[in-house]
């Protein structure tokens, strides 16, 4: 289920930087994230029954990720952007966002979880000698999850904000 969210990812990257390249030749504009998203991503999923599967969170991340590959290669600070390959890092993640409780990190039969939307629960490692108050400190919220994929290896990255009265 990992693979496929991580396949539905690429496949949408691909298919936003190929409507990008088409759409900019013969407008000259650039097409932004929504009006792919309105346009083009429906007719995808219809034609593509398999993307339906995926939180919309892991399709809007891998378009503003081509939009600031982007914004990076017209300030100069990177190469013209790429299509995802199932061989090379920049094709084997997703990253879905935080709403309404879909992503959490819990202790069930004292084995840590994670929460995916989509997914469900899936088992973790945690790290020698740490507990999930360690990992996610009181008064910390989760804003997002990437899930990485190197071989037979799924990492996954939690992005968190902690809101600070007075730094010290």
């Amino acid at each position: 289920a990992i693979n496929q969210q991580i396949g539905n990812a690429r496949v949408v990257h691909n298919d936003y930087l190929s409507k990008r390249e088409e759409y900019y030749k013969e407008t000259q504009k650039a097409l932004t994230v929504s009006q792919y998203k309105k346009d083009y991503l429906p007719a995808l999923k219809e034609e593509k029954e398999y993307l339906k599967d995926t939180d919309k969170f892991v399709y809007e991340n891998a378009c503003r990720n081509v939009d600031n590959a982007y914004n990076r290669f017209f300030k100069g600070e990177a190469g013209f952007p790429k299509y995802a390959s199932y061989n090379k890092p920049n094709g084997n993640s997703f990253t879905t966002n935080y709403t309404n409780n879909n992503i959490e990190l819990k202790m069930i039969d004292r084995i840590p979880y994670v929460k995916l939307p989509k997914l469900g629960y899936i088992r973790f490692v945690l790290p020698k000698g740490k507990t999930l108050a360690d990992i996610q400190p009181h008064g910390t919220s989760i804003k997002a999850a990437t899930v990485t994929r190197s071989n037979t290896i799924y990492r996954i990255s939690i992005r968190m904000e902690a809101v600070i009265d007075k730094p010290v």
